[in-house]
């Protein structure tokens, strides 16, 4: 990655070189003339442009002035990533010079923390600055700030020199910026808290319930190689990413682990990966293949026969796709399952909601489709797209079930998006909860 940085960005790197240098040399001149130590002032100043450079105008950064800021509930995960320890080495210098510089500790310790939750709220809010707000940065520049001010602390030892105790005053300083600060995140950004940002390597129960789901789908017709954990985003479910020695991908929800999606095939063209359901023989029409979904059904999720609703349809080329819903009230349950079988007779698609079949506690709905197309509409750009509700369903949104409209949006010569309208209290938002 190193690599690829410094060949894309040579230019602004070189620029960025030069600008350090002669910051580091104004400087120095200025605190020699003013009685002060010109070389650990030079190499501060150099150390600011540094981190100027990298967090507020490196190119690459972009997105910003989103309003959004990601907050990292997994303290560990940026500890040991490369992008986690870039971060804490960006801000060493500066803890390091700086406390040699001013013979300060708490005041470089402040200026590096606090620094670094303006550059993220700003990047936050200033699209000019670019780059996207994330707690994790925070954490681990001010990591970096307190590994460089106790090297340098013990250097000064080490050279005999003195540090001067400050605390009221930066206390003061400290708290006053850093008050307002959080007065303008707590106005003008919204958080989105998240369990992690990265992938992780499952372990203990994450692995046996995936392993148990693809074995309740499929037997042992498939060797599971790996499986990961995404986290949740914003109160989302995270979900389990399986890998296979054979080419299919998998996910299910966690921790809830009600969700299944299995993708065995993506070619209309049957392949050895689908999955053989008995001894069924190719399906010359709709009822045949209706006949061998359920078969496959039934073995494996007899839940099934209780469902209101079974139909089947045809997906042309791709074969055929059967469904079997619960609903009450006009709404549909989470609890679903959707199987296709490709041309062969074979399974290429799977999706398992196993959720409740019933809901008896929903909010009740005072959102009709007409109102959630209008509600759409309002949001959405630009106006003349199509819009059009599909279906009221219920999902679990930030951990509580509720009936949501499915709308799907068409803008003129765009591709088709979903968005979602809360059916009790009219809250618009984009995409398809999970689930």
């Amino acid at each position: 990655m190193l690599q690829a940085v410094l060949h894309d960005h040579l230019a602004f790197l070189v620029a960025l070189t030069l600008a350090g240098v002669a910051v580091g040399v104004a400087t120095a001149f200025y605190a020699r003339a003013k009685g002060a130590s010109g070389p650990w002032w030079g190499l501060t100043g150099a150390s600011v442009v540094l981190v100027l450079g990298a967090t507020v105008f490196f190119p690459t950064r972009s997105g910003g002035a989103n309003g959004w800021c990601t907050i990292n509930k997994d303290l560990w995960e940026h500890l040991v990533t490369e992008q986690g320890v870039l971060n804490a080495v960006l801000f060493v210098p500066l803890g390091f010079f700086g406390v040699l510089a001013t013979r300060r500790a708490m005041p470089v310790v402040a200026a590096g923390v606090l620094g670094s939750m303006l550059i993220e709220v700003g990047q936050s809010l200033v699209a000019s600055m670019g780059g996207a707000c994330d707690s994790g940065d925070v954490q681990m520049n001010s990591l970096g700030t307190v590994l460089g001010v106790a090297c340098g602390c013990a250097a000064g030892r080490a050279k005999g020199v003195s540090l001067t105790a400050d605390a009221r005053r930066t206390g003061v300083i400290a708290a006053g910026t850093g008050l307002v600060t959080a007065l303008v995140f707590g106005l003008f950004v919204q958080a989105q808290v998240v369990d992690g940002t990265g992938l992780r390597t499952a372990a203990g129960d994450e692995r046996t319930t995936a392993e148990s789901a693809i074995r309740e789908a499929f037997g042992d017709r498939y060797t599971i190689s790996a499986v990961q954990v995404s986290p949740g985003v914003d109160g989302a479910p995270g979900s389990l990413l399986v890998t296979f020695k054979e080419p299919l991908t998998a996910t299910l929800t966690w921790p809830e682990a009600d969700y299944l999606s299995v993708q065995l095939e993506a070619s209309s063209e049957p392949g050895q990966v689908s999955f053989a359901v008995g001894h069924a023989t190719k399906p010359r029409s709709k009822p045949e293949a209706e006949r061998i979904a359920t078969a496959y059904a039934n073995a494996h999720y007899p839940w099934v026969s209780e469902a209101q609703h079974r139909q089947t349809t045809s997906m042309g080329e791709f074969g055929w796709m059967t469904s079997w819903r619960w609903a009450k009230d006009g709404v549909l349950m989470p609890r679903a399952l959707d199987v296709q079988l490709n041309t062969a007779g074979r399974v290429s698609q799977l999706s398992v909601n196993s959720g409740p079949d019933i809901l008896e506690d929903l909010p009740a709905v005072t959102v009709s489709k007409a109102q959630a197309e209008t509600k759409v509409r309002e949001e959405i750009k630009p106006a003349t797209a199509k819009v059009g509700a599909v279906t009221k369903r219920a999902y679990r949104v930030r951990g509580e079930w509720r009936a949501v409209w499915l709308v799907r949006v068409i803008p003129d010569g765009g591709e088709a998006e979903s968005m979602s309208v809360d059916a009790a209290s009219g809250e618009v938002t984009s995409g398809t909860p999970p689930g």
